[in-house]
């Protein structure tokens, strides 16, 4: 058993270095125990694009939500392209990326998401044939092909708006300063966002019927988004990009083919 463990750990070593680099790593499809085909890099034409160009601003503070909107429709028409991110401070609401398309974020750029849950509506869609209700995602991508997401940027996902946090997780100033606002557990050792994320339940979810409506929305808020959602994509990648504070996974490639 030890024997076919550390064989197995070998191969699935070999399997991720080929999967995360496959054209550093070419070569190597051929020493492996089985047939693999390599994975493929997604073709974004050298046209490129500044946010600025739309009217964003990167303070902070203003909503570049349409200018990320107007960006890629932009870029769609012109058949792809890159959409260069520079250094500052980019609020913006969710993001649909397009395909043929880069979002690259240069280094000092951060692409901070809206911090007011209303922004991310609940919608429907089947996983597998199986229908599933949750939140919009900060960044998605459904039945596109060759998109990427790059540079050495950072997106961040606002994800303190909606995960509760465990009073033994903090220091004694850091519990202080978030009980400032949401509202505590009845035993008083767990801060919700809301009152609606905390009196949820994983039970609540699976006992609600899939046509009601006003069910699913009186929960909407429990169910947060995943923030970089590429659905039955084909040539993806990631490369260089630091993801953080997400309301729930980081990334989360769903039924994609050549993901790198």
């Amino acid at each position: 058993m030890k024997f076919i463990s550390a064989s197995l750990c070998r191969i699935l070593a070999v399997i991720a270095i080929v999967w995360t680099f496959p054209g550093a790593y070419g070569s190597d499809y051929g020493q492996l125990p089985f047939d693999m085909q390599e994975v493929k890099a997604p073709s974004i034409p050298e046209y490129t694009v500044s946010l600025i160009d739309f009217g964003a601003t990167g303070d902070g503070h203003h909503d570049n939500t349409e200018a990320f909107q107007r960006a890629f429709e932009h870029l769609k028409e012109k058949g792809g392209g890159h959409l260069n991110v520079e250094p500052g401070i980019w609020l913006t609401g969710p993001i649909a990326l397009e395909s043929n398309t880069d979002l690259h974020l240069e280094h000092g750029s951060i692409l901070l998401f809206s911090d007011n849950r209303d922004d991310y509506p609940l919608f429907r869609w089947d996983v597998a044939d199986n229908p599933a209700r949750e939140c919009v995602s900060p960044i998605s991508a459904f039945d596109k092909h060759d998109i990427s997401i790059t540079g050495h940027g950072t997106i961040n996902g606002r994800g303190e708006i909606w995960r509760p946090v465990k009073k033994m997780k903090l220091t004694n100033n850091q519990w202080k300063k978030l009980c400032g606002g949401g509202t505590l557990s009845d035993d008083g050792h767990i801060w919700y966002p809301s009152e609606s994320i905390k009196e949820c339940t994983h039970e609540k979810i699976g006992g609600a019927a899939p046509d009601d409506d006003l069910a699913w929305e009186s929960m909407r808020e429990f169910l947060r988004p995943v923030m970089v959602l590429p659905v039955r994509c084909e040539r993806v990648l990631f490369e260089d990009v630091t993801f953080e504070n997400s309301p729930r996974w980081n990334v989360r490639p769903l039924l994609c083919r050549d993901v790198t």
